[in-house]
């Protein structure tokens, strides 16, 4: 039997070339996007499947310039197996992990230092613009966190950068609307925009599939940008008083 697992097509920025030499660069481009993909759309069930568009390696010189096809064989055209084969061959070993801490982890020492109250667990700050708290990326993806932070007072949340394939697939909207309607409260959610991998890095990464939002306190979006692919901002209005009315309100009806 095979068992489930998740394919990830690649959608990678490609540089025309006109000598074989002149691969390696989009070779070590689809090796940061191929390592970006495979983690982060790993979350579910892992990627067994990696699919490169056409024209990644070298893209359509020999086309679009009408080149001579016995030339561009003999100098621009890779061989089958060859050098080009054999990096993507090992890229297809590639196992990226994200090392992270559970809550297990940490659990008696966090309890030894700060106790066991909402306070220590949901911390919530009282300031001038209403009560804020912090949903961080996947804290966001289980009912409990904002629970939790609304249980204590939350009355703002931030939710920090979720990435795609739940981005795109609409997990990172549902989420935040589902959080915001059930707590009467307001999610603010700003994503990443494009991601350098490395400092010289020549192409950049929209691992985060964008989907910036502001939702209000009734599960609506009052503020979304949807674009990823470079530098931006989302804005939305946030009526902390028409909330504690409505909060209070909602108290009295029950």
């Amino acid at each position: 039997m095979i068992e489930p697992y998740t394919a990830v097509g690649l959608v990678t920025t490609v540089r025309g070339v006109r000598r074989r030499d002149q691969i390696k660069r989009n070779l070590d481009h689809i090796a940061e996007v191929m390592g970006a993909a495979s983690w982060l759309s790993s979350l579910d069930l892992p990627v067994r499947l990696v699919a490169i568009p056409e024209g990644a390696l070298q893209g359509f010189t020999d086309e679009v310039f009408d080149l001579d096809h016995a030339t561009y064989a003999s100098e621009v055209a890779i061989d089958v197996p060859g050098e080009e084969t054999a990096f993507l061959a090992d890229l297809a070993t590639l196992y990226p992990v994200e090392h992270s801490v559970t809550p297990h982890d940490v659990w008696d020492r966090w309890i030894e230092r700060y106790g066991r109250s909402l306070d220590a667990v949901y911390p919530v700050a009282d300031t001038e613009i209403g009560r804020l708290g912090v949903m961080m990326a996947n804290e966001g993806s289980y009912p409990e966190n904002a629970r939790g932070l609304a249980m204590n007072g939350a009355e703002v949340l931030y939710r920090a950068s979720y990435p795609h394939p739940h981005t795109g697939n609409e997990f990172f909207e549902i989420q935040n609307r589902a959080r915001a309607l059930d707590n009467n409260l307001y999610v603010v959610a700003p994503n990443l925009g494009t991601y350098y991998l490395e400092q010289d890095s020549a192409l950049p990464v929209d691992a985060f599939g964008g989907q910036s939002m502001v939702v209000d306190y009734k599960g609506r979006i009052v503020g979304q940008h949807r674009y990823g692919a470079g530098a931006s901002y989302v804005a939305g209005t946030v009526d902390i008083q028409a909330l504690r009315d409505f909060r209070a309100r909602a108290q009295w009806d029950n």
